[in-house]
Order: structure tokens, then sequence, then C-alpha cells
């Protein structure tokens, strides 16, 4: 972790981070872009991760 903090408190590796995640979500655009998707749902296995034993939500929006 301190090594993603960094220097810079974060910024540089928050910014290689988002662009491994525009590389991994390119094919699905090429797809939304061919069958003219109004919306893209796109859901995993990590939502243990963000609340624990807390809550586990049924669905869970993380936007910009």
């Amino acid at each position: 972790m301190r090594i993603e903090y960094g220097e810079d408190e974060g910024p540089k590796t928050a910014a290689e981070h988002r662009a491994r995640l525009v590389k991994g979500f390119r094919p699905n655009t090429v797809c939304d872009r061919r069958f003219q998707a109004r919306y893209v749902l796109i859901w995993g296995d990590d939502q243990y991760e963000n609340f624990r034993e807390d809550i586990i939500p049924p669905f869970f929006v993380l936007g910009p």
C-alpha cells in the first residue's frame, strides 16, 4: 500500500489502475457498439471486499 501511495499520495497509481481497467473493458465496448446497447451491466465477485460482514447489497453502482 505504501508503494501505491508513493511520493504523490496516489494519483499516479490511480491513473495506472484506470488505464488497466479501460484496456480491459475495451473489447466489451466493441461488442456494445455492434449491438447498439443503451446500458451495460457489469458484475463481479468483489462485493465482499467492499462491504465485508456489515452488509452485502444485491447490487452496487460504483461511479466516478
